[in-house]
């Protein structure tokens, strides 16, 4: 369930950032992809130390990606 909830999060933010301009709605995508990818990774670290290990830059891009969208968010009011 959490590795079809990310793939449609993050399937529905490109459109709705680069498409429809809607920054804050884009925010809010991007905040619960990345709560979601950090339950993943919990729970993939439970189960597989490799494959949690393995999702760890999945979370870092997320990062990145969601403070470039806050900079966005907060420079075009």
């Amino acid at each position: 369930a959490l590795w079809a909830a990310q793939i449609a999060l993050n399937t529905l933010w490109t459109p709705v950032f680069f498409g429809a301009n809607h920054i804050v709605a884009a925010m809010v995508i991007l905040a619960l992809l990345w709560i979601v990818v950090a339950a993943m990774v919990v729970m993939a670290l439970q189960l597989d130390i490799v494959t949690g290990l393995i999702l760890f830059p999945y979370l870092a891009w997320l990062s990145v990606a969601a403070a470039l969208n806050f900079s966005i968010l907060r420079h075009n009011k």
